[in-house]
Formats: structure tokens, sequence, C-alpha cells
């Protein structure tokens, strides 16, 4: 039977631990159960009291040394024993990178730090929380421990680390003031504690004082924290404001063996309690329970006081570490294995939530299966709404803001005021509005040198609010700031409220006259086409108007051609003798009919005159009879209406530009010119961005421009007359809105938004983002526009290049007028075959061919046989008819 000097294990704890009457409670119920000399021994904050206490241990005789330190202390012990050959099994060391080469006896019964960063990860994306803030210590835990969520934040998209902020030990406890105060001052929602269980009762004390662990806020604890809760206790109780945090510990599988252990603990003495068996302690009986099991399954080797640092380690010792992991051991927390670098293979957590004064599990997560909830979550505040990782408002935070006069955005009021009431303009608004919204108070700051901001190439720095935004004496500029690539590397931009461009103003002047400025609208051969198609459009209207049967002439002709009847002719020469004063319509003769109208005759001198009135734009009283000539009529008032319209808008500009009598046709112009002198204001955005453009053009105008100090000294020089101004369009558009004489040269250029500016990562962006977008989308903008700056622009008026209209620009005109001529003749070749077929009927025995060629014979031939045998009485009859002429003369005489 092996006695228990047969076995020896050797436990190291650091003096003070909270839990240091726990784990000589564990000592004396292991060396009872296990029937082994467990010799231990505490050690001071000290390096030289870490390695003092393992020489003492390894000196009593310890074939396997337990450590229930942290990270820090644990890699110190290891730097002692492992060069001796002398196993230690770490309880608590969570460290991913404590292991090396030079440790290789050094066994971890706690997964690394590096699967508790891949289970909070898991967390956040379960709770859809995209930014995590980050308080650690500086120390191995604390720095190592948060590597790989980092990595893992890295890694995948959609999350990010708003903060990481480390504080230092110190004996008094951690001072973490000022990275609390800069989680209250960025709106960090979700903050995840990652420090040694010593500090986190201190700092969610202070945290709670200034505010931060009230509802709406997420603090997770690590594994460190929460599995010695005791740690947390203020007094021997949970603080109230705890209820709700959550947090992480290795998990405890409760199988039977386990409650077999639990209950024979709490029978072996009056003074164990339940308390006392943390993940910690459990650990730590298993690492004696293996150790055992390990040392007897070789026969029990004993290390006969090795001293310290000695050359030569024990002979046995590897023998010992083979068995440690390769033993097959089922310990209180479930069975036990080891990674060939000496990890635990057993990785499960806890994800427990502090409630009723305890932390209670509610989910599980697994190496392999993730995370699995199985409770409901109580968040802090007392709610069971998840809370949001963006905060809603800014309720009782006071900002600085930027603040200088450029109207209509923000004026400065020098009479009778204080504060910010001393301010006013359409920015103005917007913030009063925002301070509503969000819950903030704020004062209106200038920046100590009055500029917007400009970026000196000599001295490297920037100027003016830029400048105060970077270094961040101020917390946001409510007012237009141009976004530009230079000033975004080193602000960050809200979102836009505005659009705007650069523009470039000038001063009208006197023009010269110009005798014939009539002409410039059209081109030459614009001109020379137009009176072409004149003098064709006329004499299409007058053939037509001879050819269709439905005119005037070709009607008379048919009709002449069919009526030679003796009562037509009499019934003519009284009618021309004046001796019948009344008309009669009796006869039936279609000369007569004919004659009636022919006053609408249209001959081609008529037609050339009727349709040269268009070109004018008037009308003459004749028209074509026929339905063909007047299509062609209409046609051609159509054609004429388009050439009439863009004539008038072109002459209109042409002498536009007349009047003005200015002779730059755009910015790039002024280069070649020196009649104007041009300039923009230094330190302002329109001067950077033309220095930075790529085309060297805009830059030689930057350079070769007039540095101008303020907006008045350049409104003043451009209201002088012969000099260009360049900035921004809409400062332009609101301060000359009543100089009717200033012209817009050339077309705006280098387009780019207004935003407010915040200092780079500002916490207020995304909620100032969020409003600003929601008043631009509700028209709020658009009506503060409206009502601080005038509606009119700049007189409606631009100077550019001219444009001389030809007859590629209006060939569809053209094509118009050609697509009415050929339906034109489309309708009067109907109008023929309309009146042949009409014949055919009327007269039968006539062919459709006899009748088409009469009505195309323009001479004066009989249509009908019969109509020939009379035409010899003509003479007689006319004869007749003129002596019947002098007889009435002289019996009314």
């Amino acid at each position: 039977m092996v006695t228990s000097s047969d076995v020896k294990v050797g436990l190291l704890y650091r003096k003070g631990d909270p839990y240091d009457r726990a784990w000589q409670k564990i000592v004396r119920f292991a060396e009872k159960k296990l029937n082994i000399t467990i010799i231990t021994q505490e050690y001071g904050e000290t390096l030289l009291d870490n390695v003092d206490a393992c020489c003492k241990v390894i000196a009593a005789g310890a074939a396997v040394v337990v450590s229930s330190s942290t990270s820090q202390d644990t890699a110190v012990h290891a730097d002692v024993v492992s060069p001796l050959n002398i196993p230690l099994v770490s309880v608590s060391a969570t460290d991913p990178y404590l292991k090396n080469s030079d440790r290789d006896y050094l066994l971890r019964l706690s997964p690394p730090d590096n699967y508790q960063g891949r289970a909070i990860y898991d967390l956040l994306e379960l709770f859809e929380w995209k930014e995590i803030s980050i308080m650690a210590s500086s120390d191995s835990y604390g720095m190592n421990g948060i590597a790989e969520l980092q990595n893992m934040i890295n890694k995948h998209y959609g999350h990010t680390v708003k903060h990481t902020l480390f504080f230092d030990r110190n004996k008094g406890g951690p001072n973490v003031s000022f990275q609390l105060q800069e989680l209250k001052t960025s709106l960090a929602k979700v903050i995840l504690l990652h420090c040694g269980s010593e500090y986190v009762r201190n700092i969610l004390e202070e945290a709670h004082e200034m505010g931060l662990m009230g509802e709406g806020y997420v603090w997770i604890i690590t594994e460190a924290s929460v599995s010695q809760p005791a740690s947390l206790m203020i007094n021997g109780s949970f603080a109230s404001y705890y209820e709700g945090l959550i947090g992480l510990r290795a998990a405890v599988t409760k199988t039977d063996s386990y409650r077999r252990f639990k209950d024979s603990y709490l029978l072996s003495s009056d003074e164990t309690s339940v308390t006392d068996l943390t993940i910690y302690s459990l650990l730590m009986y298993d690492a004696f329970g293996l150790s055992t099991q390990a040392l007897r399954s070789i026969g029990s080797p004993q290390q006969s006081g090795i001293e310290c640092f000695s050359k030569e380690g024990w002979s046995s010792g590897p023998e010992v570490l083979d068995a440690l992991l390769s033993v097959e051991y089922t310990g209180v927390v479930g069975k036990i294995n080891f990674t060939s670098t000496g990890v635990s293979t057993r990785v499960v957590y806890d994800i427990v939530n502090f409630r009723d004064d305890n932390f209670q599990t509610v989910g599980h997560w697994h190496n392999t299966s993730h995370i699995e909830l199985f409770g409901k979550l109580t968040f802090l505040g007392g709610t069971y709404q998840v809370p949001s990782h963006i905060a809603n408002d800014i309720e009782g935070v006071h900002l600085r803001l930027g603040a200088l006069a450029e109207g209509p955005f923000m004026y400065e009021i020098s009479d009778n005021c204080e504060g910010n009431r001393c301010w006013t303009g359409m920015c103005d608004d917007i913030v009063q509005m925002l301070a509503i919204d969000l819950g903030f108070t704020y004062e209106y700051v200038k920046p100590p040198d009055g500029h917007w901001g400009g970026y000196d190439p000599i001295t490297k720095e920037w100027s003016g609010l830029i400048n105060e935004l970077k270094g961040s004496r101020i917390d946001m500029v409510p007012l237009p700031l141009s976004t530009s690539v230079a000033r975004k590397e080193v602000i960050d931009f809200g979102y836009p409220f505005m659009d705007a461009a650069i523009t470039a103003i000038v001063k009208a002047e006197s023009g010269t006259n110009n005798p014939w400025f009539f002409l410039s609208p059209f081109d030459k051969t614009v001109f020379a086409s137009l009176l072409m198609v004149n003098f064709v459009v006329a004499m299409l209207i007058g053939i037509m108007s001879k050819i269709s049967p439905m005119g005037i002439h070709g009607a008379r002709l048919h009709a002449m051609k069919l009526c030679s009847c003796r009562s037509c002719d009499l019934w003519r020469s009284t009618k021309g003798a004046n001796i019948l004063r009344q008309r009669s319509n009796s006869t039936g003769c279609l000369v007569d009919k004919v004659e009636d109208k022919s006053s609408l005759e249209t001959s081609f001198y008529n037609s050339v005159w009727m349709v040269g009135s268009g070109l004018v734009g008037k009308n003459t009283r004749l028209f074509p009879y026929s339905m063909s000539g007047r299509f062609l009529l209409f046609s051609w008032w159509f054609f004429m209406l388009i050439i009439m319209s863009v004539y008038t808008a072109n002459l209109t500009a042409f002498m536009t530009l007349s009047n003005l009598g200015v002779q730059i046709e755009d910015v790039q112009s002024l280069l070649g010119q020196s009649k104007y002198e041009w300039g923009v204001i230094g330190n302002r955005n329109p001067e950077t961005l033309l220095l930075t453009n790529k085309d060297k053009v805009y830059t030689q105008i930057a350079e070769r421009g007039v540095e101008l100090a303020s907006l008045e000294e350049a409104l003043e020089r451009l209201r002088n007359g012969s000099f260009v101004f360049i900035d921004e369009g809409p400062i332009l558009r609101h301060h000359l809105k009543d100089d009717c004489d200033m012209f817009i040269i050339g077309n705006e250029f280098q387009s780019f938004e207004y935003s407010f500016g915040l200092p780079k990562g500002s916490p207020y962006k995304n909620l100032v983002d969020k409003y600003l977008l929601q008043y631009r989308e509700k028209g709020v903008i658009d009506y503060l526009w409206s009502k601080w700056s005038a509606k009119k622009v700049l007189c409606d008026q631009k100077v550019g290049n001219d444009v001389v209209l030809d007859m590629k620009m209006l060939g569809g005109a053209f094509y118009i007028l050609g697509a009415g001529i050929c339906l034109s003749l489309i309708i009067v070749t109907g109008e023929i075959l309309y009146s042949s077929i009409a014949d055919c009927v009327r007269y039968p025995g006539v062919t459709f061919s006899r009748a088409l060629k009469s009505r195309l014979d323009l001479r004066r031939e009989y249509l009908l046989p019969q109509a020939s045998k009379i035409g010899g009485t003509i003479s007689s009859i006319r004869l007749n008819m003129n002596i019947g002429s002098v007889r009435n003369s002289l019996v009314l005489s």
C-alpha cells in the first residue's frame, strides 16, 4: 500500500488571494481524500517572491507543482521549474502565448483566452452588437486575452472595436477615471472588461458612479472575475447595479462525480461552504487528482529536493510528464486530456447572467458547436430588451461648437446679446433642432485665428476650425464645411446636407455695338437654306393650285372644258354688262361656280409672297383652296414656328452677351488674358481644391490669382469691376442676389458637398448623421434655405460660350418640312385620282384613262366628244353678246 509520503505535490498561490482560505480547505480535503502530501507556499508581489516560493516547493520534494496564479506569475513559475524537468500544472493561467520552447513542462487546465475571445465574438454576433469598447489591464492577461477577439473582428466585416483602453496595476487599485470618461464621452454602449478579478469591483463601482451601468449599457466581464464571484462583493454582499452583467466562465459538467465530490466536501468539515466550490477550486482538486494518478501509474517516483537553477534536472521528470499527458483521468469537472502542447482539450464556457445575487448560467459555448442560449437574459437596468450598440441620444452632454459668421448659414449679432443668442442663421436653426432631438447643451466657440481652415504645405499644419477639430478642442462645426480628401484625412464629415460647386463671378460692363447682331444666331448655310426652301415651297403651292382639281385654277380649267352651252355664254354676257342686278345660281354653270371663288386664286406670283410672309411671322389673306396646298402651307408654318422660336431665343442670348461686354468664356481662359484680375480667399476650401486639382490649369489659377483675406474684401473688389472672384456657388448666390450686373463665367466645376465637421472617430457622428438625413428627407433643409436665403439666383444670367446654330442642329426642322412636302404631293395625287373617278361616274362612256388624261392635260380641250360639235357656235355667241352689250348700254343711257 502506498503511503501519503510517497506522493508529494506542491501548490503556489499569491499572498492575499481572496480565495486563499478556500484553497487551504481544498488542500486539506485533497490530502485526506487522495492520501497525498501537498506542499503549499504563498508568495508576495515581487519577482523575487515568486522565484523564492518555487524554490522552496521544489526543495521540499514536490514531484509536480500546481499553480493557482495569474498568467504573469505562472510564466515566472514555469521559467523556474521547467529547466528542472518538474511538471507545472496551471489551474487558472489563460494567456494563449504562455507556452514556448523553454516551458515544455507546463500544462494548463483552463482553456487559453483565444477561445474566450471567440466565444465573446459569437455573443456579439448573436445580439447584433456591431461595436464594442474594450477595457483591459496592461498585463499579459489583459493584453493577450483580447488579441483573438480583435483578430476575429478584423477578419469579419461589420464589427468594429470602438476603443481599446488599457490601465496599469498599482497597489491602491487601478486608476481608470480617464478610461471611463473616454467611454462616456464616446457613447460606448457595449463594453468588455478584461482584467484580473482583483480590479473588477472597483472599476464597476466607479463606472456606476459615472452613470455607465444603467439601462442601455452592456458590460461583459471575463472568466477571471466570473469564476471567483467573491472578489466582486462589497462588505460581504453584491451591489444592486450588478444586475444584468454578462460573463463567461469555464463550464463545470455536473456529472455524478461532481455531485459525489460536492456532498463529500460539504460533509468533511463544518467550515466548508458551497461558495468555496468555484471552477478554480474544482480544477485545483482535479490537478491534485491527476498528478496523483499519473505518479502512481509509474510507481510514484520521488523528487529528492533539487536545488533551483541546477544545471541538471530531475531524471524522472520526462517520465512524469509523459504520464500526465497520457493518463486517462475523469475528474470533478469532467474528463481531462491534453493536446501535444499541454492544453486541456476540454473547452466549454458557461454564458452567465448576474441576477438575484448570483451568476446564473443561461447558455453554453463549445469550441465545436459554438453558442447556445437556453435562458432569457436580464440586462442592466432590469430590462429584458436587448440594448443597441448605438446610443439613441446624448442626453446631458455639453458640446463645444465651432462658429464663424457666413451668411446665410450663420450670422453673429454683436449688440445686446449673450452666449448662444449672439448667433443666428440657417445652421443655428439646425443646431437648435439637434439639441432638442438629442438632448445636449452647447456653446459656440470661435477659432483663435478666425479662419475656416486651410492646409499650409510649408508648416504642414492646418488652420482655423479644421485645426480645432483636429485637436479635439471643439466637438463639432455646425457650418457648411466643404468636403475634400485633404480635410477627410484629419477630420470626419457628417451626412451632407447641401450640394455645392466652385463658381467664378464677374461684373458686367457696357458692351460694343454690332450693326449685324441679328445675323449672329444662325450659320450662313441656314439662312441660304431658308431662302431656298421658301422658293421651293412657293413653287410647289403654285403648281398644286394649277394641277389640283380641288384648286381654283384646276377647277376652272376643267369647267371650261365641260361647260360650252349657249345659255351659259349668254348668262355671262348679261352678268358682265351688269344688266342683271340679281344673281341667279339656277343656271348651274360650272364656270360661274368657279369664278365665284376667283378671289381665292393663288398664282405662282402670289404664292411667293404668301410663303415669304411666313419668314417674318406674318400671314396674308390669300390661301390655297385645295387640301394639298393648305397642308403644305401648314407644314411651312410649323417649320417656321420652330425656326423663329430658336432664332428668337438665340438672338436674346447674343444680345445679352453683347450687353455684358465680358470677353471671358470660361475659368480656364483667365490665364490667357490680361484685362481681368482674379482671386480666391486664402485658407478656404476653393483654394485647396484648386491647388490639389490634377489639372495643372486650375493649379495655376490658384497660384497666380490674388489671395484675398476675407469674403468682404472679395465682394468689394468684385463690385469695383475688372475682377473675377472664385468661390463656393451657394455663398456667392446669396451675397450677390441683388446684384444683377454680376454674372457666372462658364460652368460651375469641382462639385462638392456641405457637411458638418467632427473630430476623427467622434462618437456623435452616427446620431448627427441620422437626424441630418431625416431633416433632408423631410424637406427641412430646403425650407430653411428658402427662409434664410433669397429664392432668385443671380438674375439668372450666365456668361459662357456662344452657340451659332448650323444645319446639323436645325436639321430636324428641315426633315419635318420635307415630310410635309411629301404628304402634300400624296394628297394632290389623291385629289386627281378622285376627280378622275368622279368624271367617269358623271359622264357615262368616258373611261378612267380618258378622264385622268383630261385632268392632267392643262390645255383647253373638251372632255366629251359631243361638246366639240357646238364648239363652232362659240364665236357667234360671243359676237352676239358684244352687240347685245352695246344695245343695252344705249338703252340705259
